[in-house]
């Protein structure tokens, strides 16, 4: 293999690894706000809320509870990405160097706005 043929390889297996490393903090991320916010809600429901005798009843209160869980860890994900985009920018230009915050970019903050803003409008169609 040409040393250009490996430097481009490199960078082309770099920005694989940041583009998965992404997707997994993102998901990680939303899939803790949801189960947390699923717990919330469940906790200050009625207990009789969804017990009905009629299985269309239960069925419609079901995808409620989840429509309302996904709404809420959206609002709190965007409530939480500006102290969270802020911290991660002091982190960054104050250790610019650290292997561990190298995970911690502009592009990785770039793509949770782009899906907070993305669900967000989902949630006010559905």
């Amino acid at each position: 293999m040409e040393a250009p043929d490996y430097e481009v390889l490199s960078v082309r297996e770099q920005l694989f690894h940041e583009r998965i490393r992404e997707c997994i903090i993102s998901t990680l991320l939303f899939a803790t706000l949801y189960i947390l916010c699923h717990i919330f809600l469940t906790r200050f429901k009625k207990p009789a809320e969804f017990t009905t005798v009629d299985d269309e009843d239960a069925t419609v209160n079901k995808i409620a509870l989840e429509l309302c869980t996904f709404t809420l860890a959206i609002a709190l994900g965007a409530v939480l990405l500006l102290p969270f985009s802020i911290i991660s920018n002091e982190v960054l230009l104050s250790l610019p160097r650290n292997y561990y915050i190298q995970w911690l970019n502009g592009s990785l903050i770039h793509g949770l706005w782009n899906l907070v803003f993305l669900f967000s409008n989902l949630s006010l169609i559905f």
